[in-house]
């Protein structure tokens, strides 16, 4: 509350009358700022780009998860084919018969697929939305599902009780496949998580810029509103009651 008083000013009082129409007129700035705030709801920090952007990295780090996964099974199967085929009296090469790694390898692409599907309407909502960003990524994920479909198919093909010639030979190509597949789409989701660092880092630079004088270099009006507000909302919340005071 404003203190008004009648007496009549003198010389020595230029002062307290500087001081009392300063504060006089901060106390009117903030009445008119509060008739305008209480008829507008408040605005509030757009958060939705900075939400999808995290959203979004979620996705990538769990998409990048589940192909080294499975691409970890894959390496497994090819050195031991490879070794196999070599030399089939290597001791590491004996481990498991034929069928045991058929049935491994068909178990991780059965996890791989599963896992697969239900991300792939995440995916595609994702590529919806930024297709600018999710298409390409979309595209490959769907082209190395379909490689692992024709990989595993290869390996059904195995006849019970084959040679590690009858699957090099049965399951090489599109092993081969598999692989390749799997660099494009790492590649694209690298590509993908440097394009949203740098979005996030322009973000943050305008975000910034907008709150600077760019001549003066010091916090401008929309720096200067934003923490009245946030200083108001904040006291409000609280219950605490305060006095502005704008010189």
């Amino acid at each position: 509350m404003v203190a008004m008083h009648n007496t009549e000013p003198t010389v020595d009082d230029d002062g307290a009358v500087e001081a009392g129409i300063a504060v006089t007129l901060g106390w009117c700035a903030y009445r008119i700022w509060r008739r305008r705030t209480a008829t507008a709801p408040p605005r509030m920090h757009d958060s939705t780009s900075e939400g999808s952007r995290h959203k979004h990295v979620e996705l990538l780090n769990e998409l990048a998860r589940l192909i080294g996964e499975h691409t970890h099974s894959v390496e497994l199967f090819q050195r031991w084919v490879e070794s196999a085929g070599t030399d089939p009296r290597q001791p590491h090469a004996d481990d498991l018969d034929v069928s045991s790694q058929v049935r491994r390898m068909r178990a991780a692409n059965k996890e791989f697929d599963r896992c697969a599907e239900s991300r792939s309407t995440e995916i595609c909502d994702a590529a919806d939305r930024d297709p600018q960003l999710f298409r390409d990524i979309s595209v490959r994920f769907s082209d190395h599902r379909e490689k692992t479909t024709t990989f595993d198919s290869a390996l059904s093909r195995v006849p019970v009780g084959g040679t590690p010639s009858d699957l090099q030979q049965l399951t090489f190509e599109s092993l081969v496949g598999v692989l390749e597949s799997k660099s494009r789409l790492e590649r694209e989701l690298a590509d993908a998580r440097k394009v949203i660092e740098e979005q996030a880092s322009r973000r943050r630079d305008a975000e910034r810029d907008a709150r600077i004088d760019s001549l003066t270099h010091i916090p401008n009006r929309r720096a200067y509103e934003e923490n009245v507000r946030g200083t108001h909302s904040l006291f409000e919340h609280q219950g605490i009651t305060y006095s502005l005071v704008v010189l």
